[in-house]
């Protein structure tokens, strides 16, 4: 992304920040107030009441389908308006199995109002509806984790309230109204602001007030912009300017919040076609820049990638978020004036068998990830600097093994299918491209299974963490200190091979450390030489491999919190590592990866590529020449001397240049005799890749 397109950016997020006005009177001005709401200075109005009506319309024939066991749920109905299978002890923070009931409700008033169900205006499905919706009136069940009663519980109120409100007396409309007023949007941000003010919305609808309705959208709206500047609320978090979405502080969320707010925008967009309440052009660019500059670079065969995905990773989640966007680009191919033919190209490549056609390499510097990809395979490693948070595996108990996944893991994709469901049984310390010590497995009343003996982590550790690309070609730097393990861990991605070099590696664990060049699904036979591996259509070469195979068990519960019992799942795994043994010091490691070569091709290829893998240099020429080069110190290689640390592809007349600590403001660099004094980007642009032209 250039510096005319981010200015562009820049400039729609100034456009879009809400501007504090008065509501119209009293009342509207005490609801907005309560909700946090700011609603800019011009209102829609022309039209309105008709526009509400489109919406209410709209929503209800939205919500009318699907209908599922609606007989089933009529015998689960007891007399005191309860349902025999519901758990109403229950208070679990990830699965709360008691909102069962608002569901079994919900099922029961979709088929009640839809003309096509037989249980249309049916007298004892809403006898049994509205005894259900009384008891929860009356009972108010409540859950220990917020979400659930500020979204998890109205999100359903509101829908059964506008299919059915002639079921609903005017005690209970109040009792639920005020349930849903706990929305406390002062301190949302991100997905989850856009998913409370869609309430709000709602109850405007259910209230007949405009200014709520209003206020409600223009908050949604107030989203598709770039995160805020650092130092208000929502900093660091929504789109980035690198193209990614972040929640819960800098942490990559393009899968959970981020897949959420995709799909949210995309049915309110639909939701709000040919009223008042349309996008700009302004705010169709931000949302452009999510879906090109960001989510079509995670898709693979249809799959959305696992490092980006968040914390739920229950099943083949990869095939369901991929899925979810695709979807979602669906709809935004039918409502973007600028036309279908960008959004049918990525529709198009994860459609089985068509060929992929996003051919590249991509950093996103806000993220630490690397994106790189071939016609035949896609590469994606994630690491952890100071600047962004780690994979969360402190919320709810999902993901509860997850500490390591953000350092240094890559991920290598041919068909797609190469990690479906194996984060289940994944040694979590023995992560694809990591590092890392044998850290046990601990558990406890309070997080169940967890890696954080020594704390949670909100940061990384380490500020040199960096990528540099020229738009085909890709290198990036880990810098690791973490849990008593020091490693500097080099990523290079060429045309058609993957080096990773390790240097430096030193530890005080008390366990064991090895690097992992591969744990993914077993399919095939496995061939392997002297100091070379083949599988499943991947070659691997380097001195020290050591590879296992087989069956291995893991249990679902350290994935998804909501679990109570064990869960076990078994899958045939092959995995390939480097041992570094107890208390290494100064140990090292270099490894091509071919990710679309056979086996004969593997046992003939020789590694030539590493130029350095020292504490001071790490590089590797390509198969084109260029050599990129990641100087941890200044120094000089080919011709070409750096006065700063800093990562460099060296082409014939070009040098691509990046700083990972995005802290340097100025570096001199000498190429082929010219000397070279440069000014780095800064702010937003800090960490991207400057082209200086010799």
């Amino acid at each position: 992304m250039n510096r005319h397109r981010i200015a562009i950016y820049l400039l729609t997020f100034v456009i879009l920040c809400p501007i504090p006005a008065l509501f119209a009177d009293q009342t509207a001005r005490e609801a907005a107030a309560r909700q946090g709401i700011a609603v800019p200075l011009v209102e829609h109005t022309e039209g309105m009441a008709q526009d509400m009506a489109i919406l209410r319309e709209r929503l209800r024939n939205l919500w009318l389908n699907p209908i599922n066991d609606i007989d089933g749920i009529l015998q689960e109905w007891q007399e005191d308006g309860t349902f025999r299978s519901v758990d109403y002890q229950n208070a679990n923070r990830s699965q709360w199995l008691t909102i069962r009931h608002l569901d079994f409700t919900l099922q029961l008033a979709r088929a009640w109002a839809n003309p096509k169900s037989p249980h249309f205006h049916d007298k004892r499905t809403a006898h049994c509806l509205a005894t259900a919706f009384a008891w929860w009136m009356k009972h108010k069940p409540h859950n220990p984790n917020w979400w659930w009663n500020e979204i998890g519980l109205p999100t359903r109120l509101l829908k059964i309230l506008l299919l059915v409100p002639e079921l609903i007396s005017a005690n209970e409309l109040q009792t639920a109204l005020e349930l849903c007023r706990k929305i406390s949007l002062r301190n949302y941000t991100g997905q989850n602001l856009v998913d409370g003010a869609l309430l709000v919305l709602q109850r405007g609808l259910v209230e007949d007030d405009a200014s709520v309705v209003t206020a409600g959208i223009r908050t949604i709206q107030s989203e598709i912009r770039l995160s805020p500047p650092v130092g208000t609320l929502g900093a660091l978090e929504g789109i980035r300017a690198d193209g990614c979405y972040h929640q819960h502080g800098p942490q990559i969320q393009f899968g959970g919040y981020g897949l959420g707010f995709l799909n949210n925008i995309a049915n309110l967009t639909e939701l709000w076609k040919d009223t008042g309440w349309t996008l700009n052009e302004e705010q169709w660019g931000i949302l452009r820049h999510l879906i090109f500059d960001g989510y079509q670079w995670v898709l693979w065969n249809g799959r959305m990638d696992l490092l980006v995905g968040g914390r739920h990773m229950r099943g083949d989640t990869g095939n369901a978020k991929g899925l979810s966007v695709l979807a979602a680009l669906r709809k935004y191919r039918a409502l973007d004036p600028l036309g279908a033919e960008h959004y049918n190209q990525v529709i198009q490549r994860n459609t089985p068998g068509h060929p992929n056609d996003l051919v590249g390499n991509r950093w996103f510097w806000k993220s630490d990830l690397m994106v790189h990809r071939r016609p035949k395979w896609m590469a994606v490693m994630r690491a952890c600097s100071t600047r962004v948070h780690p994979m969360e595996d402190n919320i709810n108990q999902d993901c509860a093994l997850g500490r390591y996944f953000a350092d240094g893991t890559c991920l290598i994709y041919r068909h797609g299918e190469e990690y479906v469901e194996m984060p289940a049984v994944w040694d979590w310390t023995r992560l694809p491209g990591t590092t890392l010590p044998a850290t046990p497995v601990s558990a406890t009343k309070k997080q169940r299974f967890t890696l954080s003996a020594n704390g949670f982590r909100m940061r990384g550790m380490t500020s040199f963490v960096g990528g540099v690309t020229d738009g085909q070609h890709g290198c990036a730097i880990y810098t690791q200190n973490l849990d008593n393990v020091a490693a500097k861990k080099a990523y290079f991605f060429d045309d058609n091979a993957i080096y990773e070099l390790g240097v430096d590696i030193c530890s005080t664990s008390p366990c064991p450390v090895a690097t992992t060049i591969n744990s993914c699904r077993l399919n095939g036979e496995i061939r392997q030489g002297d100091g070379w591996v083949w599988h499943d259509g991947m070659g691997y070469v380097g001195a020290g491999l050591a590879v296992t195979s087989g069956d291995r068990t893991g249990d679902e519960r350290i994935l998804f919190g909501g679990l109570s019992e064990p869960t076990l799942k078994t899958l045939p795994v092959f995995h390939l590592q480097i041992d570094h043994g107890l208390l290494t010091q100064n140990a090292m490691y270099s490894v091509a990866i071919l990710p679309d070569a056979t086996a004969e091709e593997t046992a003939a290829f020789r590694f030539t590529a590493v130029v350095a893998n020292t504490p001071e240099l790490q590089a590797a020429r390509f198969a084109d020449g260029t050599v990129a080069a990641i100087f941890h110190a200044p120094g000089t290689l080919d011709g070409f001397t750096t006065d700063s640390p800093g990562i460099f592809l060296l082409h014939e007349n070009m040098v691509f240049v990046a700083d990972p600590t995005q802290q340097l403001k100025t570096m001199t660099v000498t190429y082929r005799d010219v000397v070279r004094c440069i000014d780095l980007p800064d702010d937003d642009l800090a960490g991207t890749t400057t082209v200086l032209v010799f």
